[in-house]
């Protein structure tokens, strides 16, 4: 997948610069032909509109463009300019003296700041600016090695096209002397004529000097005025603050809508509140509450103008809209009081009568009406199982109580009621024999009764209700409000930036502004112009004249109209057909494909030049349609067709002869596939239609992957020179490449779609990936399941919440267990406690073991595995880690549950984090929204769902349409009649035929299109290049129309290159032929492997593993259990460890709780089972949860070491004397480290000399945890101790542990001896509260990480051991406080770890046990890496043993010790350099000993 444009472009067979030609458009229109764009000769001046068509190289044109800027090329002539343009364009549009006409240089050379380009999105800014460096490097590169070259005396046409040579070499070698390089030089760096068409404008002698430009604008590119329009428009505002009248402290808000949300709550509260009963029953039916509000009002706030009115407010609205629909309710019931009811009964009766007389016709029995004349209706007509006599009786009497009731709005009737006693009702109630076109009857059946009874819903739902005029009120105050809200902040949105700087313009002083503008950037090129809305283009018209055509600047217009499908985020293609009529006779194209195939471009060619002989045209740009709902006749935009380059490659497929594969595939469903809206009517239901097509798709994208695999499908590609000899012999020197996933894109338009695909895909054995604009993890489909798991466990005693949770797909209960909740009392008791313990740990540790915990309870692993479910998996893990990052930020489980909901209906480009990409996702089928697939290209593309449509209705909350002017108006569906319903849709249908050409030149080689007869297949995009606009009603006549139009494609396109097939399906699963010929697996051999393809993918099987790639921290590692451990060391020092464990006897509180993932005996080989064979962000070693028996029980195990030396009496009873007696736990450390960071971010020295303000932010944090309050005292005297008393950095002899020789590279750990330099807090001038990083590691064996941090840490002290695992991608983590003092730099991590009940528990030895336990070892030699790699970028002459001061743990509860709860450690340089060398990738572990 690459992007649009395509690669090697040439200027070789252009046609020359000619002046706009005029051809006969569709119904004999006069369109203008644009001039075809010769990147040399493109007139760098004026206003000009370049129209590139898909894959025709936008992007290097704009590349090209930029190039000539820079170094200011193109022609001065001296020829006038009327010549340039044909006799009717009126040149009285040129402002100032008139460029000759062969001008095609801008005046100046320009540097890249001064030349504007602008995009819409990010992504477009980053990969623009690369691609316009690397395209003025190789320039630069291309003209010095040919400067090089002619100072050498070599002849350049002898010269061959080869790679850049290095600066220092010329053709390859060392510069030769002049005299032999004639002889040596034969290489040229290689340059398409482009670039040598730009070298041959200038001298050689010059050539050195153009070089050195096209260089230096390369290393420019930094500074390069490269922007989205919403980044630029806050450069201006911010640049030119007076011109713009803004101010100086505005910043700009990613997140708003808080603002707004308050803005809605305002004026719920002024105005909903306090209805009357009744008008606040009819507020409630439209908006629960002020959220449901804001939802309705926020897609009002960008189009607001397009709205007409002010509205009225809720108790005005609704007041006069009861009265108005009490009116029209009494004029619709009238006549039925006035005896429609009895006429209505008598009608039903006589039907039911048997006629007295009746003669035996041709046709039937004839009802003689004649024989009672005193009847007013026919007898005997009515089928008297249609209408019961009992229904009939009810049916009336529910009129009666409607018409009798002067408030009731609709009769009790239902739907099937309602429809029964209509005219086409009765008439499918008659009677077997009886003769529908008896004149009597014709006569009843006329009845304005039945009449009325069939426009009845229609009219109700056209009764007023007030809801719009409160709506267009509610939007206007909520945005006054908004807009004060966010002034007041002086906070601005994307929104704000546009309007403030067009209003700018638009003032007095606004030219000023232009013109300021203008000289900052002479030159501005929009990309993507199509995308444009008005706002955007008001402010490039203002500063840069667009319809006067200024010769002393340049602003020229990229983009393609047919690829215009952004009007839901606001694009208008109004704006751009506005923009070409300004831009009249300036009209260029980009006429060649360099993407496709020649016959794929020639199919979609063949496409839409029959579409454009129908009125309206293949886009309905230009010529008004038959339905009166053009685009607007003056733009008259036709569509051209593009000529191909064509590829080197040749798509071939064995299934046809010779191999020789078309590039359109027709699908044809078949009439008598799928279910039926309605058996008469024959349509093809949505239902169906997309259940066929998912599964064609799927057996035919099999059939291909296997085909090639076997050789005989896939893509030939000439051989190279060096691969003669391989293929000699094989006669046509080409090597075929099999079809793989990755060649295969499925586009679709919807969720449900690409589901539907994918659940195909899955059925055979296909991995799919689904890609679509809204990449946001929050968007993810595991999102509601997670968040009801979140509900149930922040309330576990809440029924209905823990009901929803298990009944979850990720819970995975089936029937039987979820009935079990409702009758097994005991059962669902085991539930309860089940996810109070889920609770607890979420208390405890946080959401994300919390969450880990649960898919390993409920099996989630391996069952999402086996159904492909590797994207949901990693969502789920990607999910917990957010959450457990923003628990940090917020207070309880319920915040965190809010926000998680806050985050799931943020609107698209709000929500915080994107969804992480896995790389197994490039080797699998593409499954991409139509939208997202803009820009991309595949070689293989399949649009199963070519025909599906969903047309713009009555009901729909927002109709959107353009008057004549081109203006936007907007109004709600309800209230919209008939012709802006037409209209709205004809704007929808122009958009889905842009969606489609999107769609159809996504293929570099073949696209597969399902056809198939659906109801509203008239009002779709397809049924418009089919020419099927006029053909509904009848499902088979529109089956044997959709025939005829296909096979019509045929004509006049080249034989091979278009295939019409049928899309049928085998019958009991068995293939038949046609497109179902895949060779698919059978579940046994899928299981057992046999036959196994590279593209197949079985569930995985147990001993398989995929590459994993990690983003996790330290404490991700996890470590075999203590007990385990323990027992099987040998060692004095592991011993003596074990027995400070038993001393106290206590064996049980060092074994792991149930469920804690730990079974005695079990091998470290069964240890990483349910991850071993999945390709996700993390390691299932994190799901066992050792780290937190290791957190839990060794810590208890130093607690009992600590506690034999301590007063059994101490901290008895009360609130406790000193901070050993406060609160243990996660809650109380994240409370100390709270304290602590807020500390550093204020000033430690600020506060030492302010212990009031210090008592008062422990006040209020002590708010949120009453119980811990009557800690103030002591919290508050033990911190201003902390700050001020001196901290030991260390003792002597740093690089050594206590009871090593000097020459033992091992890091010393131990808290300082009484000599050791000391600091304080308050007395630290350079330093960083929470320093972030990370760490970059390239497949680092976990077992060989351990032995070697073993080897050189602690002389080889024991402590739990890592579990088996890899490292491969990002360490991340953040250092509690990084520090300067005296020139060297430390790291310093706070820990709350509860030693023992008095300061005598601090010595170095429990320490230095706490840090064996927890591998803290790890996490400091992992800080000081990151210190290391810092430094050496930082500083410049850095050197580790004169800088790097080492990493200090300060237990905070030992901060009256004597060693100052201070444990220091500094690794030597070469455990440092070795550790940095392997994370690099460089050396492995152990490879060089430090």
């Amino acid at each position: 997948m690459v992007n649009d444009e395509g690669q090697g472009m040439t200027d070789a067979g252009a046609a020359g610069m000619s002046g706009s030609g005029h051809d006969e458009g569709p119904e004999g229109m006069q369109t203008e032909q644009p001039r075809r764009v010769e990147p040399l000769h493109f007139p760098l001046w004026g206003s000009r509109l370049i129209e590139a068509s898909a894959g025709t190289g936008k992007t290097y044109t704009i590349a090209a463009l930029y190039l000539r800027l820079v170094l200011g090329h193109g022609e001065r002539g001296a020829v006038g300019l009327d010549a340039a343009y044909p006799p009717d364009v009126d040149m009285g549009f040129l402002e100032g003296a008139k460029p000759p006409q062969e001008a095609t240089a801008f005046r100046e050379a320009l540097t890249p700041p001064k030349i504007l380009v602008v995009t819409f999105t990010e992504a477009a800014t980053l990969e623009l600016r690369d691609r316009i460096r690397a395209r003025l490097a190789e320039a630069a590169a291309f003209f010095r090695a040919s400067a090089e070259a002619v100072e050498a005396g070599a002849c350049l046409d002898a010269m061959v096209a080869g790679s850049v040579p290095d600066q220092d070499v010329v053709g390859g070698q060392p510069a030769p002397d002049a005299a032999s390089a004639g002889d040596d030089l034969a290489v040229l760096p290689k340059a398409d004529p482009f670039l040598q068409g730009l070298r041959d404008a200038y001298p050689a002698s010059q050539w050195s000097e153009r070089a050195h430009t096209l260089q230096l604008a390369a290393e420019w590119m930094d500074e390069s005025a490269i922007s989205t329009i919403h980044g630029w428009c806050n450069r201006m505002l911010r640049e030119h603050a007076f011109d713009s009248r803004g101010l100086f402290n505005q910043t700009l808000s990613t997140d708003t809508s808080e603002l707004l949300a308050e803005a809605c709550r305002d004026y719920w509260r002024n105005f909903c509140q306090g209805l009357p009963l009744e008008a606040a029953r009819v507020l409630q039916g439209w908006w629960a509450d002020p959220d449901a509000l804001q939802k309705e009002v926020q897609s009002l706030l960008s189009d607001l103008d397009a709205l007409s009115g002010e509205g009225r407010s809720p108790a005005e609205a609704i007041g006069e809209a009861q009265q108005q629909r009490r009116q029209q309710l009494q004029a619709l019931k009238a006549p039925w009081r006035e005896g429609w009811i009895e006429e209505l009964g008598g009608m039903l009766d006589a039907g039911r009568e048997k006629p007295a007389t009746s003669r035996k016709g041709k046709g039937g029995t004839e009802l003689v009406s004649e024989a009672r004349h005193e009847r007013a209706f026919p007898i005997g007509w009515l089928n008297g199982s249609k209408v019961r006599t009992n229904n009939q009786a009810q049916w009336l009497q529910l009129l009666r109580d409607w018409v009798d009731d002067t408030d009731m709005a609709k009769p009790g009737l239902s739907e099937t009621a309602m429809n029964r006693l209509t005219p086409d009702g009765l008439r499918d109630a008659f009677g077997k024999d009886v003769d529908a076109q008896d004149p009597a009857l014709v006569a009843m059946l006329d009845h304005p009764a039945l009449a009325a009874m069939a426009a009845l819903p229609g009219k109700l739902a056209a009764l007023p209700d007030g809801r719009q005029a409160t709506l267009l009120h509610a939007a206007r105050w909520i945005e006054a409000r908004y807009r004060r809200a966010r002034d007041q902040r002086s906070e601005m949105s994307f929104d704000d930036l546009l309007r403030q700087l067009a209003q700018a313009l638009a003032t007095e002083g606004g030219e000023r502004l232009a013109e300021r503008i203008r000289t900052q950037f002479p030159v501005a090129m929009i990309d993507e112009f199509q995308d444009t809305d008005p706002v955007q283009y008001s402010i490039f018209d203002r500063v840069y004249r667009v319809e006067k055509n200024c010769p002393e600047q340049a602003l020229i217009l990229i983009g393609d109209p047919k690829q215009a499908i952004y009007a839901f985020r606001g694009a208008d293609i109004h704006t751009y057909l506005r923009a070409r009529e300004a831009t009249r006779g300036r009209h260029y194209t980009l006429d060649t494909n360099f993407r496709s195939s020649k016959a794929m471009v020639g199919a979609v060619n063949h496409v839409f030049e029959v579409a454009e002989q129908r009125p309206g045209g293949a886009f309905r740009f230009g010529a008004v349609s038959d339905d009166g709902h053009g685009a607007g006749a003056a733009a008259s935009l036709p569509f051209l067709a593009v000529k191909a380059q064509g590829r080197k490659e040749i798509w071939q497929d064995t299934k046809y002869p010779g191999g020789a594969a078309p590039a359109l595939v027709a699908w044809m469903m078949p009439e008598d596939a799928g279910n039926r809206l309605n058996a008469k009517s024959g349509h093809v239901s949505k239902g169906a239609y997309t259940a066929h097509y998912a599964e064609v798709t799927a057996r035919e994208i099999a059939r291909l992957l296997q085909a090639g695999v076997e050789g005989r499908a896939g893509f030939a590609s000439p051989v190279r020179p060096d691969e003669q000899h391989v293929h000699a012999g094989e006669g046509d020197s080409r090597r075929v490449s099999g079809v793989r996933p990755a060649d295969i894109a499925v586009l679709v338009n919807s969720g449900r779609e690409a589901d539907a695909v994918r659940k195909a895909l899955r059925a055979q054995g296909i991995r799919s990936v689904y890609l679509s604009e809204d990449e946001s993890v929050y968007a993810s489909p595991v999102v509601p399941p997670l968040l009801r798991w979140l509900q149930a466990a922040a309330e576990p005693a809440n029924g209905r919440l823990l009901r929803a949770a298990l009944g979850t797909a990720l819970c995975g209960l089936d029937a039987l267990q979820l009935e079990r909740l409702v009758h097994d009392e005991l059962h669902w008791e085991e539930r309860v406690a089940q996810f109070q313990r889920y609770r607890e740990i979420w208390r405890s540790q946080g959401v994300l073991p919390m969450v880990r915990h649960m898919l390993q309870d409920f099996g989630v692993v391996p069952r999402l595995l086996a159904q492909g479910g590797e994207r949901q998996l990693t969502d789920l893990l990607h999910l917990s880690e957010l959450l457990q990052q923003a628990s940090t930020r917020l207070e309880g489980e319920h915040a965190l549950v809010r926000y998680l909901q806050e985050q799931r209906d943020a609107p698209e480009g709000e929500r915080e984090a994107r969804r992480q990409r896995l790389e197994s996702d490039d080797a699998r089928v593409r499954v991409v929204t139509v939208h997202k697939s803009k820009g991309l290209e595949y070689p293989l593309v399949f649009l199963p769902f070519f025909c599906a449509v969903r047309p713009v209705e009555a009901k729909d909350a927002l109709l959107r349409w353009h008057d004549a002017d081109g203006r936007l108006r907007l109004v709600p569906g309800r209230s919209a009649d008939d012709e802006i319903v037409a209209a709205a849709d004809a704007e929808r249908l122009g958009e889905d035929l842009r969606k489609l050409y999107v769609a159809l030149t996504r293929a570099r080689h073949a696209t597969w299109v399902g056809l198939g007869a659906l109801e509203n297949l008239h009002r779709s995009a397809a049924g418009h290049l089919l020419g099927l606009g006029g053909e509904s009603g009848d499902g088979h006549r529109l089956f044997a129309a959709l025939q005829e139009q296909v096979e019509q494609w045929r004509e006049g396109i080249a034989p091979g290159v278009l295939a019409v097939e049928e899309a049928s399906l085998p019958a009991n699963g068995q293939d038949e032929g046609g497109v179902t010929q895949a060779a698919l697996w059978s579940p046994s051999e899928r299981t057992s492997g046999r036959g196994a393809a590279a593209w197949k993918t079985p569930p995985m099987l147990p001993g398989q593993s995929w590459p994993r790639w990690w983003i996790a921290s330290y404490s991700a590692l996890e470590v075999e259990d203590v007990a385990t451990t323990l027992s099987v060391s040998g060692s004095p020092s592991d011993r003596g460890v074990h027995g400070t464990v038993a001393a106290h006897g206590d064996a049980e509180r060092v074994k792991p709780a149930a469920g804690d993932g730990w079974e005695r005996g079990r091998s470290v080989a069964e240890s990483d089972a349910p991850y071993g064979d999945s390709a996700l962000t993390d390691t299932w070693a994190e799901q066992r949860a050792a780290d937190a028996v290791w957190q839990r029980h060794l810590v208890q195990a130093a607690e009992a070491s600590a506690l034999a030396v301590a007063d059994p009496e101490q901290g008895a009873g009360g609130l406790g004397s000193s901070v050993h007696d406060f609160a243990r736990g996660p809650q109380a450390g994240t409370f100390l480290h709270g304290l602590l960071e807020w500390a550093g971010r204020q000033g430690f020295a600020a506060l030492a000399k302010d212990p009031a303000r210090l008592a008062e932010q422990v006040r209020w944090r002590l708010q949120r945890m009453p119980d811990w309050q009557p800690w103030q005292s002591l919290l508050t005297d033990w911190l201003v101790r902390l700050l001020t008393q001196p901290l030991p950095l260390d003792a002597g002899g740093r690089g050594r542990a206590p009871d090593s020789t000097p020459d033992t590279p091992v890091d010393a750990g131990h808290a300082p001896s009484d000599g050791a330099s000391c600091f304080t807090l308050a007395s630290l001038r350079q330093y960083q509260v929470e320093m972030s990083f990370m760490l970059a590691v390239q497949d680092i064996d976990l077992p060989a990480l351990d032995a070697w941090v073993r080897q050189h840490t602690f002389s080889g002290a024991a402590r739990p051991p890592l579990l088996p695992g890899q490292l491969n991608g990002m360490l991340k983590g953040f250092i509690d406080l990084v520090f300067e003092h005296e020139g060297r730099f430390h790291v310093l991590d706070y820990k709350s770890n509860w030693l023992g009940a008095s300061d005598e528990a601090y010595r170095v030895e429990t320490m230095q046990a706490a840090v064996l336990a927890h591998r803290y070892e790890l996490q400091y030699l992992f800080y000081l890496l990151a210190l290391h790699r810092l430094l050496k970028v930082r500083l410049p002459d850095y050197d580790y043993d004169r800088h790097v001061g080492g990493a200090l743990y300060l237990f905070l509860r030992g901060s009256g010790a004597p060693s100052r709860g201070v444990f220091a450690a500094r690794p030597p340089r070469a455990v440092i350099e070795a550790l940095d060398a392997a994370f690099a990738g460089q050396r492995p572990l152990g490879a060089d000993k430090p």
